[in-house]
């Protein structure tokens, strides 16, 4: 049971004593515990998406192989849970490209630890003509911001940033699904 509460208290949320009720509750339920076990298992089927770098257990994912999707709308999200916060406002039918996480120099993510890079190489010679960036208003979120906006126009494409609304200092994976699609309504071109 100890190296299950210590995998446990590994996963965002869950802290000691969670982990050790989570770990009770599979022990009790052993139907329950070889359900998760096979999801598990499932879980290492998946891998980066070639295209937008989504985890799928098909390449390209679903989303990107996706033909009634808009391919001159592009939306740069940090991660799979704020492109999952967009999907689920039904309001975007574009393609995505996630980052991997934000530029945190005080954490030592700079933008070479980011799926920058493979940003800007997807751009030449495709049909994106608008390029969304829906970053997290936080500290990190605006400085990858900056730094794309910079970077992407250079390549030529418009960019846009989600509007305000949503809350300063948030997670949009946290965010109600009709903030994230007023915010996706109201974006404006960045200087």
């Amino acid at each position: 049971m100890k190296r299950l509460t210590t995998i446990l208290s590994k996963l965002p949320g869950i802290g000691p004593k969670s982990a050790e009720r989570l770990a009770l509750k599979l022990m009790r339920e052993p139907l329950l515990a070889g359900e998760l076990a096979n999801a598990l298992g499932e879980v290492q089927q998946h891998k980066p998406c070639s295209l937008c770098g989504n985890v799928s257990d098909v390449d390209p994912c679903s989303i990107c192989g996706d033909a009634k999707r808009d391919d001159q709308v592009l939306c740069v999200v940090a991660g799979a849970a704020d492109m999952l916060a967009i999907e689920r406002t039904s309001a975007f039918r574009g393609r995505y490209h996630l980052l991997g996480g934000l530029l945190a120099p005080l954490e030592g993510t700079g933008p070479d630890d980011l799926r920058i890079e493979e940003l800007i190489h997807r751009l030449p010679g495709s049909e994106v003509r608008e390029v969304i960036l829906a970053l997290a208003p936080t500290p990190e979120g605006d400085a990858t911001t900056t730094y794309l906006a910079f970077m992407l126009k250079r390549v030529g494409v418009k960019v846009t940033r989600l509007a305000t609304g949503l809350p300063y200092d948030s997670a949009i994976a946290d965010t109600d699904p009709i903030t994230v699609a007023r915010a996706l309504e109201r974006r404006y071109e960045t200087d």
